[in-house]
């Protein structure tokens, strides 16, 4: 065999071998960081990881434990995490100064006003919260909507800002307010430990309104968009298993509650799993989907009650991107 012709049979063996090389050479997953804070709405996020449908679509998913919503927010604007479900008032509040995209939806309503049992009577109709003491949480979601129907129905109240659901409900046992806004699961845990709902969010406003919402920070969205896409596809695979699996999509999540003060696995499968009947739709329904209009008329809400500037309603608004969602939903 010439020279030239033993050149080209070693360049060829050489391409061969390269080529199965990287044909059978694992590719690296691809890692996000997400956060949480334990409270039953996160339960997509838990019930993706634990199931391994981040890893079915090659990612590596860390999660990180945040004790309350101002403290997640924090994490995002620092860039200790690359995204997380936040709650919408959260979300809207902090957009600018945490540089995210919301790309998807995560949950919706969830929320109650709950009083002392002796006290259930009084509440039949919302003119009969005038001149109440009513406890609200800065960040809860349902804090707006109640508090923006109590607005419109020209319902006066004394308004005490709790720094969490828990701390409302505390108020409430004690007498130091009348009625308490609490989304779940302290809705629940509220029932169990025998105080009275006297309404719930669909009572007074019957219509879906985001709870949390899934936001990532820009530079990751815009360097990573297919991690977002496959991002948002476990979690649509974790609500299809959710909704037919709701008792063991409970347990799976309970374990990261199981040291929240009076939560049982019964309680986080009754805030977001059961349909309670009252309602007819679970207390705090999981939903990937992102419902833009509502999302919308959710923010003219905080701006008519100085909750949010127009300014910044409007630049959490340009923020909104459901393509990644879409194209999730898609394949």
């Amino acid at each position: 065999m010439k020279k030239w012709q033993l050149v080209v049979v070693a360049i060829a063996v050489v391409m061969v071998i390269v080529a199965t090389t990287l044909t059978v050479m694992p590719v690296a997953p691809r890692e996000v960081r997400v956060g949480y804070i334990p409270a039953a709405t996160y339960a997509l996020v838990w019930v993706a990881y634990e199931k391994g449908y981040f890893e079915e679509e090659g990612l590596k998913v860390t999660l990180k434990s945040y004790a309350g919503v101002g403290d997640l927010a924090t994490a995002i604007i620092k860039g200790e995490i690359d995204g997380a479900p936040l709650t919408a008032p959260a979300a809207v509040i902090f957009a600018e100064k945490g540089r995210y995209i919301i790309v998807g939806g995560n949950s919706i309503c969830g929320t109650a006003l709950v009083c002392k049992p002796e006290n259930a009577g009084k509440y039949r109709v919302v003119a009969d919260l005038d001149e109440v003491r009513l406890a609200g949480v800065r960040y809860v979601p349902g804090d707006t909507i109640i508090r923006y129907v109590l607005a419109k129905e020209n319902i006066s109240f004394k308004l005490t800002l709790c720094l969490s659901s828990a701390d409302g409900l505390t108020a409430c046992k004690k007498d130091m307010v009348d009625v308490a806004i609490v989304w779940e699961p302290f809705v629940s845990l509220a029932e169990q430990e025998g105080m009275a709902i006297a309404f719930w969010d669909k009572d007074l406003y019957d219509a879906p309104y985001p709870c949390c919402i899934q936001v990532f920070k820009e530079d990751f969205v815009r360097g990573n968009p297919d991690t977002v896409v496959r991002y948002l596809r476990a979690l649509i695979t974790a609500e299809k298993f959710c909704v037919e699996n709701p008792k063991e999509a409970a347990a799976l999540s309970f374990k990261y509650m199981s040291e929240v003060p009076g939560i049982s696995e019964e309680i986080v499968y009754r805030s977001v799993f059961w349909v309670d009947p009252r309602i007819d739709r679970p207390r705090n329904p999981l939903d990937t989907k992102l419902y833009v209009d509502y999302l919308k008329k959710y923010v003219e809400m905080m701006v008519e009650l100085e909750m949010v500037s127009k300014k910044d309603a409007a630049a959490f608004l340009a923020r909104v991107d459901s393509s990644y969602l879409q194209k999730a939903q898609a394949s």
